[in-house]
């Protein structure tokens, strides 16, 4: 029988515009690991970025056996996806007053898929990897907004496990993977097109407008996924965002400001030709 395991896995101390890694455990089934970005920093009328703290990580990957990239996200794709998992923006505390603080936010990466019948059929076995690094692609002051002076900050990794888990008889392993892609928009832009990799399975696709380093939902007016000339959803931002507050359960429509959650069902295989967003 499978028994819940939790332990610390370490502490990614930050440096300025440079990566480091963490060597995570690699015995047991992994659900997902819980997070803690604890920041000192120095305010001088401090005006924060959305999502706070979590964009001083420029990017995060988490990586098996050197080359496999499970993970490969931006630091507030953590904020965004506890909002998707839970409803809920996660525990956290950021001082805004003038002065010497310290600040911090909690959060998940998933590795079992939230909102789904059968989480469980994506926990990551770690043990058939001969290593798994999780990479912290560290920015700068300057990414948390102005006014504010990056001192020292750590991240803390701690890991929800399975002990003795299995897997049904002829089961495969499946993998929750995460990619992202930053496309810059500019004031003459009307439409824009995203190629999408193909033969993949996606349960859902986030797409976040931002201007100035700030959630906005005036940047995003429509989106239409496609394949070659079949249209598989083309609905406006407004009803993307009430179909977000009905399924999510979102705490309030100020966390929402700016994001849409596409396709959370039904999941679509991109084995067709040219799949498209089209925004």
């Amino acid at each position: 029988m499978a028994r819940v395991y939790k332990r610390k896995e370490g502490v990614i101390a930050f440096t300025p515009s440079t990566q480091q890694r963490l060597q995570l455990s690699r015995n047991y089934h992994v659900n997902r690991y819980l997070v803690k970005l604890e920041v000192k920093h120095t305010n001088a009328t401090a005006k924060f970025k959305d999502e706070n703290l979590f964009a001083l990580i420029n990017g995060l990957q988490l990586v098996g056996n050197g080359n496999e990239n499970i993970k490969q996200i931006p630091g507030n794709k953590i904020w965004i996806d506890n909002v998707i998992a839970t409803g809920k923006s996660g525990k956290s505390k950021i001082e805004k007053a003038n002065g010497d603080k310290v600040s911090y936010v909690w959060g998940f990466i998933h590795l079992s898929m939230p909102n789904v019948v059968r989480p469980i059929d994506t926990i990551l076995n770690s043990g058939v990897f001969q290593s798994l690094d999780l990479n912290i692609d560290w920015g700068s002051s300057a990414n948390l907004g102005s006014g504010i002076t990056v001192t020292s900050a750590n991240l803390t990794v701690y890991s929800d496990q399975l002990i003795n888990y299995k897997r049904n008889a002829g089961e495969t392993i499946k993998y929750y993977e995460e990619t992202s892609l930053n496309e810059e928009v500019t004031a003459s832009t009307t439409e824009m097109t995203i190629q999408l990799p193909v033969n993949k399975l996606y349960k859902a696709l986030t797409i976040v407008g931002v201007v100035d380093g700030k959630r906005n939902n005036a940047l995003i007016k429509g989106i239409k996924l496609k394949s070659g000339t079949t249209v598989i959803m083309d609905w406006n931002a407004e009803a993307l965002r009430v179909f977000n507050d009905f399924n999510y359960g979102i705490e309030n429509d100020e966390v929402l400001t700016g994001l849409t959650d596409k396709l959370k069902y039904p999941r679509f295989k991109t084995n067709i030709i040219n799949p498209q967003v089209i925004i």
